[in-house]
């Protein structure tokens, strides 16, 4: 299924996963657990809510929620994710933090990569520009020592928008 997701369409993606779901049932709640996430996942990226929470709620009441904390800090990341995309950015928050947490304790530079992002766009759209730069440059910081220059380059043009909003061109164009 998370093959499918990187290299499908999000249309074939959600039939393969679908597909897997409904031969996973025999599978246990593990393999099942899992696929629920990524088919939230996959809604969630069409902006299809209702149908995410749907299988957010399944993941959250499963056995495995309460034992697997890659499960966790993926939860409390969509969850956030899907308030910011609402624009519900206090509700937004209070998820990505405990995702941001989750990744501290695990000390997973990837986690803590993408979660000091997505606080950054938090505080960003929060118009609390000190805390989102301070964000940017943690996550900037994590990125750097994974070397995936696809995810360095989001967090500059992130560092870059915040600097142009607040009218350091030069800073900006640095960032660039």
């Amino acid at each position: 299924c998370q093959e499918a997701i990187k290299s499908r369409s999000h249309t074939e993606a959600m039939e393969l996963c679908r597909s897997l779901l409904d031969s996973a049932e025999g599978s246990g709640p593990e393999a099942q657990t899992r696929l629920w996430l990524e088919i939230a996942d996959l809604y969630s990226q069409q902006g299809l809510y209702p149908d995410a929470d749907y299988y957010l709620a399944k993941v959250k009441q499963s056995k495995l929620y309460l034992s697997d904390t890659e499960i966790q800090y993926r939860w409390n990341r969509l969850v956030g994710l899907k308030f910011l995309h609402q624009t519900e950015y206090e509700q937004a928050k209070q998820y990505l933090e405990q995702g941001y947490n989750i990744a501290q304790r695990e000390n997973s530079l990837e986690w803590l990569a993408k979660s000091s992002n997505d606080l950054g766009l938090i505080y960003y759209k929060l118009l609390d520009y000190k805390n989102a730069l301070l964000n940017y440059k943690e996550s900037l910081k994590y990125k750097e020592q994974i070397g995936n220059l696809y995810y360095i380059g989001t967090t500059l043009n992130n560092l870059g928008l915040l600097n142009k909003d607040l009218g350091n061109i030069e800073q900006a164009i640095d960032y660039y």
